[in-house]
């Protein structure tokens, strides 16, 4: 067994947290790199088009209004149980069914927001993942309105 035995100066900035955090977890073989992100208070306009990206199709469905009827039937129960408690195993039930469900339907911008859950999950990202899982409801609701 290993312990932690590193040290951050409070108070600990992000960049210096995860790099102490990658070094003492490199023996578990499952660190990825956190990629730089400037710090930003700003909100990003929710918009399907944000997702939009990858080389997936943005809508390919002729019926988006039975779309979203679908993810707020089998997706927004889950959805509640993990947008204010990060228990992180629920949440990567929620991804991988999400992720499926894109995959299946051919939807690239869900795909797109599954990724980038899964990938904010990875890099212990919570203030990210915080904000993707906040933007679920408006996902469908935009989607709704298509």
């Amino acid at each position: 067994m290993r312990f932690f035995d590193g040290f951050l100066p409070k108070p600990a900035q992000k960049k210096e947290l995860f790099s102490v955090l990658k070094d003492f977890l490199k023996t578990t073989g499952d660190v990825r790199n956190t990629p730089d992100k400037p710090e930003t208070s700003q909100k990003t306009a929710i918009t399907l088009e944000k997702y939009s990206c990858g080389g997936y199709e943005t809508l390919p469905c002729h019926k988006p209004g039975a779309i979203a009827e679908e993810l707020e039937t089998k997706f927004i129960g889950l959805w509640g149980e993990i947008k204010d408690q990060y228990v992180m195993f629920k949440i990567k039930k929620f991804i991988d069914r999400l992720d499926t469900y894109a995959k299946k339907h051919n939807i690239g911008f869900l795909l797109s927001y599954s990724c980038m859950l899964r990938e904010d999950m990875d890099n212990l990202d919570l203030d990210c993942l915080k904000e993707r899982l906040r933007e679920f409801p408006q996902l469908i609701s935009e989607l709704r309105e298509q």
